[in-house]
Order: C-alpha cells, then sequence, then structure tokens
C-alpha cells in the first residue's frame, strides 16, 4: 500500500510541474492555439464560446438583431439604390452588399469623382464577414459623413496588382488621400513584380447573387461533446509549448519582403500620386493573427522577424514620402488580443478588429 501511495504521490507531484511548466511557457510566449491540428473549427469554439464572444461584438449583433430577413433586404434596398444583391457567409451575421461598376464593394457613382479619401488593399480592407457600416469603408463613411470615401479593396490580391488597379480606376478621378493597407501575414509574399499580364483590372469579390434561402442572421449550431472541449483546452493550453518548440526556427522563408520590387511599387505609386496632386498617402500597417497571439514584447524568433518585416516596410515607405501607421497602436489597446478576431480564431478581423483600425485612421485624419 505504502508502494502505491508513494506512486500516486510521484505521479501528482510530476503533472503538478508539468502542468507548471506548460503555464510558465504559456506566459513567457503565448502564441497561436494550435486549433488546426488537433481538428478545431469557429463552428466548435462558437459553440463553447458563444457568450463571451457576444459580448465582444455586442454593438454589432444587437444592430442586426433588430430586423428579420424581409425587413432588413427591404431596408438595405431602399438606401443603397440597387435590388442587385450578394451574398456571403458570416459567424454570426450573413454578408449582404451590392457591387458597384467596378465589382468593388458599395461605393456609390459619386465616389469615383473628386473622392476625398481612397482605401487600396486586400480582404482586410474588403471587409469578410462583416457588413456594412462595421466594416472599415462604412465606419469611415460614418466617421466622415460630408467626405467621399472610394473602397478597392480587393481580396486576394497583394501590392504589385492593388497599384495597378488604383491606376485603371482612378485614372480620370481626382483624389486627395490614399490609404493603402499593407497586411502582414501575406503582403510579403505579393510584392515579386512580373508581367501583370494576369492581374484584373476591376476589384474582386467573395460571394455569389442572394436567393431566397438567404438569411440575415446565422443561426446555425449544432452539439458538441465535452470531447471536442476538452481539444479546445488543449489547443490552447498547448501554445506556449508550440511557440518554445519553434524557438530555434529561423523563419527564413516566412516575412521576408522582397525590399527592390517593393520599393519600386512604391515609387511607381509616388509618380503616379504627385500626378494626381494627391495630398496624403499613408501605408497602413496591418498586424497579423501570429503577431497578436503572442504576449506583448515578446522575444520569440518568429516576432523578431515581423518586427524586422514592420521595420522594413516603415522604412520603404517613408524613402517613397508616405506616411507610416502601425495598426498595433489601436489594436494593443486591448488585454486579449485574440478577441479581435471571429472566437478567437485565425480568420479575419471581428467587428472590434475593424472598428479599432477605422478609429486609428479617424484619428490621424480628423484634424488634416
Amino acid at each position: 500500500m505504502k508502494t502505491i501511495f508513494y506512486n500516486f504521490l510521484v505521479l501528482v507531484f510530476f503533472l503538478i510541474f508539468i502542468f507548471l511548466i506548460l503555464n510558465f511557457f504559456n506566459y513567457k510566449y503565448s502564441g497561436n492555439p494550435i486549433y488546426h491540428r488537433l481538428g478545431i473549427e469557429t463552428k466548435h469554439l462558437k459553440y463553447f464560446k458563444k457568450k463571451e464572444y457576444n459580448e465582444v461584438e455586442k454593438e454589432y449583433l444587437s444592430y442586426f438583431s433588430r430586423y428579420n430577413t424581409e425587413e432588413y433586404l427591404t431596408i438595405y434596398k431602399k438606401k443603397n439604390k440597387t435590388n442587385n444583391l450578394y451574398s456571403s457567409g458570416g459567424e454570426d451575421v450573413n454578408m449582404i452588399y451590392f457591387l458597384d461598376m467596378n465589382n468593388c464593394r458599395e461605393n456609390q457613382p459619386k465616389d469615383y469623382f473628386n473622392t476625398d479619401i481612397v482605401l487600396l488593399g486586400d480582404s482586410y480592407l474588403w471587409g469578410v464577414s462583416i457588413n456594412k457600416p462595421f466594416d472599415i469603408a462604412g465606419r469611415l463613411r460614418n466617421y466622415f459623413p460630408k467626405k467621399k470615401i472610394l473602397n478597392l479593396g480587393t481580396p486576394g490580391s497583394g501590392p504589385v496588382d492593388q497599384i495597378k488597379r488604383l491606376k485603371n480606376i482612378t485614372d480620370n478621378n481626382n483624389f486627395k488621400n490614399l490609404i493603402w493597407f499593407f497586411y502582414e501575414g501575406n503582403d510579403y509574399q505579393e510584392t515579386k513584380i512580373s508581367d501583370g499580364s494576369h492581374i484584373k483590372k476591376n476589384c474582386g469579390f467573395i460571394g455569389r447573387k442572394i436567393n431566397q434561402n438567404f438569411n440575415l442572421i446565422n443561426n446555425f449550431s449544432e452539439e458538441y461533446s465535452f470531447f471536442i472541449r476538452f481539444k479546445i483546452f488543449l489547443a490552447e493550453f498547448l501554445r506556449g509549448l508550440n511557440s518554445f518548440l519553434k524557438i530555434s526556427k529561423t523563419y527564413n522563408k516566412h516575412y521576408t519582403l522582397n525590399e527592390n520590387d517593393y520599393n519600386l511599387i512604391l515609387s511607381e505609386a509616388t509618380k503616379y500620386l504627385n500626378k494626381k496632386n494627391v495630398d496624403r498617402r499613408i501605408i497602413f500597417y496591418i498586424p497579423s493573427y501570429s503577431y497578436q497571439s503572442h504576449k506583448k514584447n515578446s522575444n520569440h524568433p518568429q516576432i523578431k522577424k515581423i518586427i524586422k518585416l514592420k521595420n522594413k516596410v516603415k522604412e520603404i515607405s517613408l524613402k517613397n514620402n508616405f506616411e507610416f501607421i502601425d495598426g498595433n497602436i489601436f489594436l494593443d489597446k486591448i488585454d486579449h488580443r485574440l478577441h479581435l478576431y471571429h472566437y478567437g480564431y485565425p480568420t479575419h478581423f471581428n467587428s472590434l478588429g475593424y472598428k479599432l483600425i477605422a478609429e486609428q485612421i479617424f484619428e490621424n485624419l480628423k484634424n488634416k
């Protein structure tokens, strides 16, 4: 009996030791939860974390909960003067939007003439999974009701095709300000200059034409067992260990900017903007999920490489007479930074993330 008792004590102390070690790694590094490795999807997190994230997105969810689908469609069509609607899935609220003459999202014809602010970027600017007016462009239009704002956001695009699209669409448009979004997660991969023959001159989009089966509120849900809840716990509890195991990784193939080509892209943009007499040119730097998932001021090699990328983008931006705005400044205001994403999953921002981005832009433009 004594042997069994001592063995039991040894096991208990060993488990406590392992628990403390894993907690230390979480405190020291944090990092990406290993949801993908354990087969966890957004729908699983939604089931177990709905109450928590309903509070995070209270403003967004309460706005749309006031309407049934038919009411909202009627209001949307009347306000935007169109019956040609498109839809795409959302985590809690399904997307509804219209496309303009260039397949860009929710611009009115007047926005194409003597524009005050042109927005250029990828799917973060386009506003995946977020309805108007809670996307970046929608919020800015509310913040600046007297200004014409043109959204040229295109999912899946990068700096090379974005500058081509800007020149094509705004050739006959005089505009005052350009805000060009650089997404840390993949835009560094899309700066290699090619012949551009594959580049579409207009915007692209996600989704399809709306049909009679469309529902505004996404009420679809399944019940999941305790086993799924346990896997979520493991995915989050082992995130620090996962980061520690990568402490010697060099990240040579990640977050490496093609400096020469990016400089040429911004140089080309500068010449065009000078010709158009554009007042302000801003590179707005959007941080990645990987950055947000680590502890603030982390010395992990992945974070060091990310910071090196950001500094290089800033250096080249300033060299080409662009202002540089670091999106981390406002996003770092919240303690639990994964609250910026849908149920903490590595996706695009939720309404809170987009709100903070728009607020930071507003603060930089309101007195100028």
